[in-house]
């Protein structure tokens, strides 16, 4: 929960079967009034996927100093290239136990 936008945002990847064919949804939710700040779509959970729904976000939401964003420990939310693209816009990273 948060009393702002922009104060802490949610993602995680969600896994379809539409089909017989798996898709990957991984989206950016406002923690004020649940509102989807970027997704992406792929047919693999890969680190590409996420860097992209990340460049969505940040074209639309420039000022981003200060902001928690929680994830799980997901391998691509490990990854040294997500963790800097938070850290130079001064985003703080909360990962679930």
């Amino acid at each position: 929960f948060a009393l702002r936008p922009n104060m802490k945002w949610y993602t995680d990847i969600t896994e379809f079967n539409l089909r017989g064919k798996k898709l990957y949804l991984s989206p950016i939710i406002d923690g004020c009034g649940r509102d989807i700040v970027a997704y992406n779509i792929s047919c693999h959970p890969n680190l590409k996927q996420v860097m992209s729904m990340l460049d969505n976000a940040f074209k639309t939401n420039q000022a981003l100093n200060g902001l928690i964003f929680h994830t799980d420990r997901g391998w691509q939310y490990q990854h040294k290239a997500y963790q800097h693209e938070l850290a130079i816009r001064g985003i703080e990273q909360s990962m679930s136990r």
